[in-house]
């Protein structure tokens, strides 16, 4: 990114920062990244030299789970929400020796996010852990 094409959006954003009087404690990031069961990135590729170029495989056996995560602005992370790919979560999916019962689990047959996941976490999740102490 050129610094020149995104001063606009952070001069807009700092318009709102002061026209709104929001410090950092009440300015969110949230982003839905996943990844896939059982990939690794350390491949090995057996082939012939004289044979120019290689393919690369992946298992089709593979399950995708999808995080939704958020942050506040001034460094505190809140619980994520871990979307596996099922019915329904399964008490075998979470981790039992380092139980993280704050986390959230939810499941859909994609293993993605959709709009029921999206407005059940904005209201249950979301909404419960950002409400202020002192709503004035």
């Amino acid at each position: 990114m050129i610094p020149s094409n995104i001063a606009p959006w952070f001069d807009r954003l700092n318009n709102i920062i002061r026209q709104y009087n929001l410090t950092s404690s009440r300015i969110y990031n949230m982003d839905e990244t996943g990844f896939q069961e059982g990939e690794s990135s350390i491949k090995k590729v057996a082939g012939s030299k004289a044979i120019k170029g290689a393919q690369q495989g992946s298992s089709t056996n593979t399950t995708w789970i999808s995080i939704i995560e958020y942050i506040r602005a001034d460094g505190i992370n809140l619980c994520p929400t871990i979307i596996f790919k099922g019915q329904c979560p399964q008490s075998n999916w979470v981790p039992t020796e380092r139980p993280l019962p704050q986390w959230n689990y939810q499941a859909t047959l994609s293993g993605w996010t959709n709009s029921y996941i999206a407005l059940l976490w904005l209201k249950n999740y979301f909404l419960n852990e950002t409400r202020p102490a002192d709503p004035s």
